[in-house]
């Protein structure tokens, strides 16, 4: 499913941010540093620019920060602060540099914005909840994808892995339909 067809409200900030999901089934994410403030995490993305539409903004967003390009499979939710909303995205990354040479944008070129790191995370709830993932209500729809993806195919984040079986023949493990409480 592609979104194509939304492009950016005339009014109020757009942003849009991308679940970004690695061939290892990961989820990368940026950690800022900022001085003063604790650690946290968030989902790569940014402003929509004017008569952009989402998914072009998202594309452009993912190349600038992360030289990054990904497939789109799906909107995944929209967080709506009333003078803001933010798209989140359903997406598999396919390359991507962690190198600060790559990247473009003010926000890796002006030291007074602190320090942004690349880091991959398990996409699980226990390891989403251990990122500091900001905003917070980011990450109750990571959550509800992970126990969502077996239907999101061919983006099967938590989908059952093969596993060798006692006889040697490939199984799956079960997928839960809930996400477990952080521990």
């Amino acid at each position: 499913m592609h979104i194509s067809a939304l492009s950016s409200p005339p009014v109020g900030t757009q942003r849009v941010r991308a679940l970004l999901v690695t061939p290892g089934n990961d989820l990368l994410a940026i950690r800022r540093i900022r001085p003063g403030q604790a650690p946290y995490s968030v989902l790569p993305g940014g402003g929509v620019e004017p008569g952009e539409d989402l998914e072009t903004a998202l594309a452009r967003e993912l190349h600038e920060e992360l030289a990054a390009t990904a497939a789109i499979h799906s909107l995944l939710h929209i967080l709506d602060r009333g003078d803001e909303q933010q798209y989140i995205y359903l997406t598999r990354v396919s390359t991507w540099s962690a190198d600060a040479s790559a990247r473009s944008g003010l926000e890796f070129t002006d030291p007074a914005r602190g320090e942004y790191h690349l880091h991959a995370v398990p996409l699980t709830a226990a390891a989403v909840a251990a990122i500091n993932l900001k905003p917070d209500e980011f990450t109750e729809p990571s959550c509800a994808t992970c126990a969502a993806a077996p239907t999101c195919s061919p983006f099967p984040i938590c989908a059952p892995a093969p596993a060798a079986g006692p006889d040697g023949e490939r199984g799956t493990r079960p997928v839960p339909t809930t996400c477990p409480a952080p521990t």
